[in-house]
Protein backbone atom coordinates (compact mmCIF):
# COMPACT_ATOMS: atom_id res chain seq x y z
CA UNK A 1 0.00 0.00 0.00
CA UNK A 2 0.95 3.30 -0.57
CA UNK A 3 2.04 6.29 1.85
CA UNK A 4 -0.29 8.93 0.48
CA UNK A 5 -1.81 12.29 2.44
CA UNK A 6 -4.70 10.50 3.08
CA UNK A 7 -5.52 7.15 5.02
CA UNK A 8 -6.54 3.61 2.38
CA UNK A 9 -8.01 1.08 4.11
CA UNK A 10 -8.50 -2.44 2.42
CA UNK A 11 -10.58 -4.80 4.15
CA UNK A 12 -12.53 -8.13 3.11
CA UNK A 13 -16.56 -8.74 2.60
CA UNK A 14 -17.04 -8.76 6.11
CA UNK A 15 -15.77 -5.41 7.21
CA UNK A 16 -11.92 -7.04 8.75
CA UNK A 17 -9.01 -4.61 7.61
CA UNK A 18 -6.37 -6.28 5.93
CA UNK A 19 -3.96 -3.38 5.24
CA UNK A 20 -4.25 0.18 6.75
CA UNK A 21 -1.46 2.78 5.89
CA UNK A 22 0.62 4.85 8.12
CA UNK A 23 -2.42 7.58 7.55
CA UNK A 24 -4.79 5.66 9.27
CA UNK A 25 -2.91 4.66 11.91
CA UNK A 26 -1.83 7.67 12.98
CA UNK A 27 -5.25 9.26 12.40
CA UNK A 28 -6.81 6.57 15.02
CA UNK A 29 -3.76 6.65 17.69
CA UNK A 30 -3.68 2.72 16.81
CA UNK A 31 -0.53 0.21 15.78
CA UNK A 32 -1.70 -1.16 12.18
CA UNK A 33 -1.40 -4.63 14.08
CA UNK A 34 -3.82 -3.47 16.48
CA UNK A 35 -6.07 -2.42 13.66
CA UNK A 36 -5.52 -5.86 11.76
CA UNK A 37 -7.27 -7.40 14.40
CA UNK A 38 -10.25 -4.75 13.71
CA UNK A 39 -13.14 -4.45 11.17
CA UNK A 40 -15.21 -0.92 10.12
CA UNK A 41 -17.87 -1.78 12.51
CA UNK A 42 -15.61 -1.69 15.93
CA UNK A 43 -14.19 1.76 14.86
CA UNK A 44 -17.32 3.02 13.53
CA UNK A 45 -19.04 5.48 16.30
CA UNK A 46 -21.71 3.38 17.09
CA UNK A 47 -24.34 5.97 16.35
CA UNK A 48 -23.15 6.22 12.63
CA UNK A 49 -23.03 2.52 12.54
CA UNK A 50 -26.52 1.95 11.24
CA UNK A 51 -25.90 4.37 7.91
CA UNK A 52 -22.37 2.51 7.15
CA UNK A 53 -24.10 -0.87 7.64
CA UNK A 54 -26.65 0.23 4.73
CA UNK A 55 -24.35 1.81 2.14
CA UNK A 56 -21.58 -1.00 2.95
CA UNK A 57 -24.86 -3.66 2.13
CA UNK A 58 -25.83 -1.44 -1.23
CA UNK A 59 -21.82 -1.40 -2.19
CA UNK A 60 -21.72 -5.23 -1.81
CA UNK A 61 -24.87 -5.95 -3.61
CA UNK A 62 -24.90 -3.73 -6.02
CA UNK A 63 -21.29 -1.94 -6.23
CA UNK A 64 -22.84 1.44 -5.38
CA UNK A 65 -19.43 3.13 -4.11
CA UNK A 66 -20.24 5.82 -1.56
CA UNK A 67 -19.36 8.73 0.26
CA UNK A 68 -19.77 9.08 4.21
CA UNK A 69 -18.98 11.92 6.44
CA UNK A 70 -19.01 9.77 9.81
CA UNK A 71 -17.28 9.76 13.64
CA UNK A 72 -14.51 7.36 14.16
CA UNK A 73 -13.56 5.87 17.63
CA UNK A 74 -9.50 6.70 18.02
CA UNK A 75 -7.76 4.06 20.17
CA UNK A 76 -7.15 6.71 23.22
CA UNK A 77 -11.45 6.93 23.25
CA UNK A 78 -11.35 10.22 21.73
CA UNK A 79 -13.51 10.93 18.42
CA UNK A 80 -12.39 12.08 15.27
CA UNK A 81 -15.03 13.10 12.00
CA UNK A 82 -13.57 11.62 8.70
CA UNK A 83 -14.95 11.59 5.47
CA UNK A 84 -14.55 8.02 3.60
CA UNK A 85 -14.69 7.26 0.10
CA UNK A 86 -15.50 3.63 -0.52
CA UNK A 87 -15.77 1.46 -3.10
CA UNK A 88 -15.06 -2.16 -4.37
CA UNK A 89 -11.81 -3.88 -6.28
CA UNK A 90 -11.96 -6.79 -7.93
CA UNK A 91 -9.02 -8.93 -8.67
CA UNK A 92 -8.07 -11.57 -11.42
CA UNK A 93 -9.88 -13.75 -10.09
CA UNK A 94 -13.35 -12.09 -9.39
CA UNK A 95 -12.89 -11.83 -5.63
CA UNK A 96 -13.50 -8.38 -3.96
CA UNK A 97 -11.54 -6.18 -1.57
CA UNK A 98 -13.48 -3.17 0.12
CA UNK A 99 -11.42 -0.04 -0.28
CA UNK A 100 -11.54 3.36 1.59
CA UNK A 101 -9.77 6.32 1.25
CA UNK A 102 -10.14 8.57 4.45
CA UNK A 103 -9.71 12.10 5.41
CA UNK A 104 -10.33 13.73 8.76
CA UNK A 105 -13.01 16.41 8.33
CA UNK A 106 -14.18 19.43 10.84
CA UNK A 107 -16.94 18.41 12.58
CA UNK A 108 -18.68 22.01 11.48
CA UNK A 109 -18.55 20.71 7.69
CA UNK A 110 -20.30 17.08 8.77
CA UNK A 111 -23.69 19.08 8.07
CA UNK A 112 -26.38 20.02 10.65
CA UNK A 113 -27.35 16.04 11.33
CA UNK A 114 -23.87 15.26 11.79
CA UNK A 115 -24.00 12.94 8.48
CA UNK A 116 -23.27 13.47 5.10
CA UNK A 117 -24.46 10.13 2.83
CA UNK A 118 -24.14 10.06 -0.80
CA UNK A 119 -23.89 7.32 -3.12
CA UNK A 120 -22.14 7.71 -6.64
CA UNK A 121 -25.86 7.35 -8.66
CA UNK A 122 -27.05 10.59 -7.35
CA UNK A 123 -23.91 12.31 -8.32
CA UNK A 124 -24.83 11.69 -11.87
Amino acid sequence: MFEQPFGQVLSNEAGRFLQVNRTVCELLRMDAQVLLTRSIRDITHPADWSDNSALLHRLRHGGEAFTIVKRYLRGDGTIVWVQNYVSLLYDAAGGSTLNALIRPVLPETAGHQGMVLRSESSLH
